[in-house]
């Protein structure tokens, strides 16, 4: 099946003009079954493929276990 969210996240820059022009990645993770929290809690687990790892016992098809989509190049305001 497919499912669709939709979030409003906080964005929030200490520092606006360290970021202006950088591009970024949204990263989607779908967690089937509720059990892989502790391995996909950080950035540096979603990075590092631990949390790859652990998601991928969640069903037989790990294509659809995380999804990357780039976006466009930031433009900090003044």
């Amino acid at each position: 099946g497919t499912e669709s969210l939709t979030s409003a996240p906080a964005w929030r820059c200490d520092i606006p003009a360290a970021v202006d022009g950088l591009s970024w990645t949204l990263i989607a993770i779908a967690d089937a079954h509720a059990d892989d929290f502790a391995s996909c809690a950080t950035l540096q687990q979603v990075l590092s493929g631990a949390c790859d790892s652990a998601l991928a016992d969640d069903d037989q098809d790990p294509a659809d276990n995380t999804r990357l989509r780039p976006r466009p190049k930031i433009m900090a305001l003044p």
